[in-house]
């Protein structure tokens, strides 16, 4: 028997592995642990541990790292108490892989307390890119302290490649986030404003979060963006609040001010969790900020997508992904592009480069033949021009 922990940091990735965590909970050749950290234990983030335990899964362990204060020099605080949580946790628990998933710090020191615990790591969405987050430079370091890549197409596939990885122990199974659209039940746009208490006809699903190494200040960003949507009076707007990264309270504050000036056309609701969410993503008419998942999910439920700023540029996305910078005017252009009947009904544009939502099963499949080890080695691709 494996034994298996997955750790989750936030409510995005837990969403995204839960079918994962389903499957391996569910197959006698593995011994599963869990293991919640992050935005997960965070009370302005909606304790959405509570999430996992609600749908049966049992948490081996809650490692709480994040501080009263979301900056820079927090987030680096947050990453050690990470570490040393991790730490304990592989020294008391017998492990023998560890799964996870993204580029998140929370992420990154638990892979660094594995690593130094000789544990191997098996990583879920390398090779990607995002140049406007420092989340471009965690991935990459967590793809160099794992043993086994899971990548969501062959783009990416490559690139873990081109950074040395083994092309063995490199495979593309595309993106695990399509898998929840294929295999749950999701709300009907009236199911889901019943459960929310508030009525959604024409709407907006609206996920920013801090870009954190933009030039723009982050209350300039929110600003342009909220002043963007006042030109959209006849939609609802659906807010979701951001992640747990540096400046994410600062974006939290203008959005719930402007929904206080805007409560006939708005809701915040903290976290939506999985089965809410992607129902909301795809009744939707727009998703717009800066999401992940209106590159990943949101071309699969045939929902264009308005990318706001830098965030998630240079990764691979659809073309019902419309890019604007963070300009109040270009924005408003681009969400008229997003509404009108000649974009989104061209259905070419919704063709997805992240795989058809065969993910867990293909993971496992791998897992029953994988011989685990914790040795790696660098893979050397030839380069002529440097001879």
């Amino acid at each position: 028997m494996l034994n298996i922990t997955v750790i989750t940091g936030t409510r995005a990735d837990y969403g995204l592995l839960y079918w994962l965590i389903k499957d391996l909970n569910n197959n006698p050749k593995f011994k599963l642990n869990i293991v919640a950290t992050g935005s997960h234990l965070s009370k302005i983030h909606g304790n959405t541990f509570k999430e996992i335990e609600k749908d049966g899964f049992k948490i081996k362990q809650k490692i709480k790292i994040l501080g009263s204060k979301d900056d820079s020099l927090n987030t680096s605080l947050s990453t050690s108490r990470a570490i040393k949580g991790f730490a304990e946790y592989f020294n008391n628990n017998k492990v023998d892989l560890v799964i996870i998933l993204g580029d998140r710090y929370e992420i990154l020191a638990s892979c660094i307390a594995a690593m130094l615990s000789k544990i191997p790591l098996m990583h879920i969405h390398g090779g990607e890119l995002t140049s406007g987050a420092y989340d471009d430079s965690i991935r990459h370091a967590i793809t160099k302290m794992s043993h086994y890549h899971c990548t969501t197409n062959l783009e990416h596939m490559k690139r873990v490649i081109q950074l040395g990885e083994n092309p063995e122990r490199v495979k593309n199974f595309g993106a695990p986030g399509l898998e929840y659209l294929k295999r749950s039940n999701l709300l009907s746009k009236k199911d889901l404003s019943n459960e929310l208490g508030f009525e959604l006809n024409n709407f907006f699903l609206f996920t920013y979060h801090p870009e954190t190494l933009s030039n723009l200040s982050t209350s300039r960003q929110i600003k342009n963006i909220l002043k963007a949507l006042d030109s959209y009076k006849d939609y609802k707007i659906l807010f979701t609040y951001p992640n747990a990264d540096s400046d994410g309270k600062k974006i939290i504050k203008y959005i719930e001010n402007y929904s206080k000036k805007n409560l006939s056309r708005s809701l915040i609701v903290p976290s939506l969790g999985q089965v809410k969410y992607l129902s909301a993503l795809s009744a939707c008419d727009l998703l717009i900020g800066n999401s992940s998942s209106g590159l990943i999910e949101a071309p699969s439920a045939n929902v264009p997508t308005v990318n706001i700023g830098n965030r998630q540029e240079n990764r691979t996305s659809a073309k019902s992904v419309i890019n604007v910078e963070n300009d109040t005017q270009k924005i408003v252009k681009s969400i008229s592009k997003g509404l009108s009947k000649e974009f989104r009904s061209n259905k070419n544009i919704y063709n997805n480069p992240y795989g058809e939502g065969r993910t867990s099963q293909k993971i496992i499949e791998w897992l029953m033949k994988l011989d685990i080890k914790n040795k790696k080695f660098f893979y050397d691709l030839p380069f002529k021009e440097l001879d």
